[in-house]
Parts: C-alpha cells; structure tokens; sequence
C-alpha cells in the first residue's frame, strides 16, 4: 500500500515491521478482521502426513 501511494522513492524499503510489533495486538485484530470471512471461501484437507 505504501508503495503504491509513493509514500518512499521506489528503491526505498519502508521498515513497517517495528510499528506492527509495537502494535501487535492491534496488527493481530487487523490479519483477523481481513481473513476471517477469507476463510470462509477457502477449501482444504489434511493428508495422512497433517500437510495441508
């Protein structure tokens, strides 16, 4: 997202990871509320070696 808003040059590499640990709680409820109704749509089995 950062990128695509040219929010640093394009060669630069914006270290977002020290905002989501300072975050985490926050960033986990994030990935939940976004994947959670994913899941939904998604299909999968265990194989007899639990691979997914």
């Amino acid at each position: 997202m950062l990128s695509s808003q040219h929010y640093t040059p394009q060669s630069i590499i914006f270290p977002v990871s020290a905002a989501m640990l300072r975050n985490i709680k926050e960033y986990d409820t994030a990935l939940e509320s976004y994947s959670k109704p994913l899941l939904t749509q998604v299909k999968y089995k265990m194989t007899p070696k639990n691979e997914v």
